[in-house]
């Protein structure tokens, strides 16, 4: 049985047991697949927080621990389920969501860390939160919305490629944190144990690794809050606005398309793209903004345009096609 206890003058103590707790995960359940009941929602949700979820300094680590605390945590390990909840229009559903999310996969192996990233992009769960991270105008918010996208986007291609479609060119490059490194194998010698080492599909990031990373992509945020205009990258205000506009369009598609069919559905990442239309007419080829280079040229600053063009064979050899392209249309 697991106590739940409330301090001061007026204590209550109540008993939740396993399958109370199973009933109520799956109450979170269904609410997730046909909406609505959100402040009920969020009480069942802050519940769990307060029973799993680390408290502030000086409190309990959190009501439950051990066996108790693996129980709840696997009623609650649904990919479904804590996708949708971390997508949830209500800001304070995301949020308790966002807390027992990382109690969850603080947990768990990688696999089920990779599920989630699937579920994140194909229920359009990272395009609302990296709106959020950007634009939310509550700095917790943007807060909790960070670290949802650092969790989605770490080594996840298919992540990360959508982000590459969200943001004009060089801006990936420039922004987007390396790669984590692959753990060294300890050495083994003398009477050590020769017991090899857990599939990398199956191994658990340790807790400093993953906050070196969410770090990293917290860079990555304040880097696109910031402006930048170099011969490979420009990136304002401006561009932050028709971002914005994109990605609100966007997720109103999903909202309209997510009522229709009763909570369920698949966004088609793979085909979304933002394109900025102020933009358009600055060639850019190769990742070069060629008005960018040439007024680098003009301005006595060749080394810095040579070290984006190590070799400028194939860069004027898809200029030219592009000219004949050009040339070719305007003649048809």
């Amino acid at each position: 049985n697991i106590l739940v206890g409330e301090g001061g003058s007026g204590m209550r103590v109540s008993v939740l047991d396993q399958a109370t707790c199973g009933v109520l995960a799956e109450f979170v359940r269904a609410r997730c697949e046909t909406g609505g009941a959100s402040l009920l929602l969020g009480a069942v949700l802050e519940l769990f927080c307060v029973l799993v979820c680390p408290g502030p300094s000086g409190a309990p680590a959190s009501w439950v621990d051990g066996e108790e605390k693996e129980q709840v945590l696997r009623l609650l390990a649904d990919n479904r389920m804590m996708t949708s909840l971390l997508g949830h229009s209500s800001r304070a559903v995301a949020g308790l969501a966002s807390r027992l999310m990382s109690v969850i996969v603080d947990g768990s192996n990688i696999a089920f860390v990779r599920a989630m990233q699937e579920a994140a992009l194909r229920e359009g769960a990272l395009l609302r939160h990296f709106h959020s991270a950007l634009f939310a105008q509550g700095k917790s918010q943007r807060d909790i919305s960070r670290s949802m996208c650092a969790l989605w986007l770490d080594d996840s291609p298919d992540a990360q490629s959508l982000v590459s479609r969200i943001l004009p060119p060089g801006c990936t490059s420039l922004f987007i944190p390396p790669p984590p490194e692959p753990p060294v194998p300890h050495a083994l010698s003398g009477s050590a144990s020769r017991t090899p080492p857990a599939p990398p599909s199956q191994e658990k990031e340790g807790p400093g690794v993953r906050a070196d990373r969410r770090q990293a992509w917290d860079a990555f945020f304040d880097a696109l809050g910031g402006d930048v205009s170099e011969i490979g990258v420009v990136w304002d205000e401006k561009r932050r606005g028709e971002l914005r506009v994109a990605l609100e369009a966007e997720m109103d598609v999903l909202t309209r398309h997510r009522g229709r069919g009763g909570g369920a559905f698949a966004w088609n990442h793979e085909e979304f793209e933002v394109a900025y239309p102020s933009l358009r007419n600055h060639l850019c080829v190769d990742g070069i903004y060629l008005w960018k280079a040439l007024s680098a040229v003009s301005a006595g600053r060749t080394d810095e345009v040579m070290k984006l063009i190590p070799d400028a064979a194939p860069l004027f050899a898809k200029l030219y096609r592009l000219l004949l392209e050009t040339w070719g249309g305007g003649a048809g």
